[in-house]
């Protein structure tokens, strides 16, 4: 295992280059010692084994250099940033110190299938140079039996491909690609748009795959490929300037799409009126649901799964 130490994301180090590899996979983490062996081992089980695995470890306090120094591989590269940055400046870090023609980006709570990068490739492979990347299906382990039953009945996974179905299902909330774990992409493509933009705290994934989409065409692989883990959803007040930020980045396309009767802003204006009525703030919940309009049965359904955490939240603060 190669390991480097980074006084800040932007320093260029050299990595171990001694064999050009078909795919570097881009694991970006934080303080997830206890998870992240799931990833890594993921990976390392794939069924096709040209790869380098690049673990960038965002400034963390826990034992996850330990942890990655554990598996004896010589394919695993360990680069530490000496402070919290952000996902997308760790996933830079790893962009810049890869050397695969192709990119995977893998979330460190989340993990693959044994044959995702063998599927990935062969498409990749057979289709011509206009198609800059792919994706694949994905399976969520929930917490909850009522909201998994849903979630699986109401999949939102996007199943589109090419380059304006892409851009159209991330803005609409019809289809989400998960590209913090699902794309791989070639590498000079990711370069020449800059790789990931530093600025989103949030939607990350969604900013970096339409800037994808608007350099060529994205594939589709129709198999659960990956397995996604609930995690704790951020505050109303973060979705809320995440999504401002989102908007200003794609003013443009927004405005085409909206002239096109997709009520973009409505959409997202519903879906912040649930994050704020289920954390009990009934009044900005109000502000919002008035400007809004649901995307799709999935968040009706999920309205009411919010309207059950409000009641809750409101009861715990009167019970204090």
């Amino acid at each position: 295992m190669y390991v480097a130490s980074f006084e800040s994301p932007y320093c260029s180090y050299g990595t171990n280059k001694s064999h050009m590899v078909v795919f570097s996979v881009v694991i970006p983490t934080y303080n997830r010692a206890e998870l992240l062996p799931r990833s890594i081992e993921s990976v390392l089980g794939q069924t096709f084994n040209d790869f380098e695995l690049i673990v960038v470890d965002d400034g963390s306090t826990d034992s996850t250099k330990e942890v990655v120094k554990s598996y004896e591989d010589n394919r695993i590269v360990y680069i530490k940033h000496s402070e919290n940055w952000n996902g997308s400046a760790a996933r830079n870090t790893g962009i810049k110190n890869s050397q695969g023609k192709y990119i995977a980006f893998l979330d460190s709570d989340d993990e693959w299938h044994p044959e995702k990068l063998e599927l990935q490739f062969s498409q990749l492979q057979d289709r011509p140079d206009n198609w800059v990347a792919n994706y694949c299906g994905t399976e969520t382990r929930r917490n909850s039996k009522v909201v998994k039953v849903v979630s699986n009945w109401l999949s939102h996974d996007a199943k589109y491909e090419g380059q304006e179905d892409i851009i159209k299902g991330l803005l609409t909330l019809s289809g989400f690609v998960h590209g913090g774990s699902t794309l791989a992409a070639r590498r000079s493509v990711v370069e020449s748009i800059g790789g990931f933009d530093e600025s989103f705290d949030r939607h990350q994934d969604i900013e970096f795959t339409i800037r994808l989409a608007k350099e060529g065409k994205i594939g589709y692989i129709n198999q659960d490929l990956v397995t996604l883990y609930e995690s704790s959803r951020p505050s109303a007040e973060t979705s809320t300037k995440a999504r401002k930020r989102l908007f200003e980045t794609f003013e443009q396309e927004i405005k085409c799409l909206e002239a096109q009767g997709h009520e973009i802003r409505k959409y997202h204006h519903f879906v912040l009126a649930r994050y704020f009525l289920a954390e009990g703030k009934i009044r900005p919940g109000w502000d919002h649901l008035q400007k809004s309009k649901p995307a799709n049965l999935r968040q009706i359904m999920g309205f009411g799964l919010d309207l059950a955490r409000c009641v809750k939240n409101i009861a715990h603060r009167d019970n204090r």
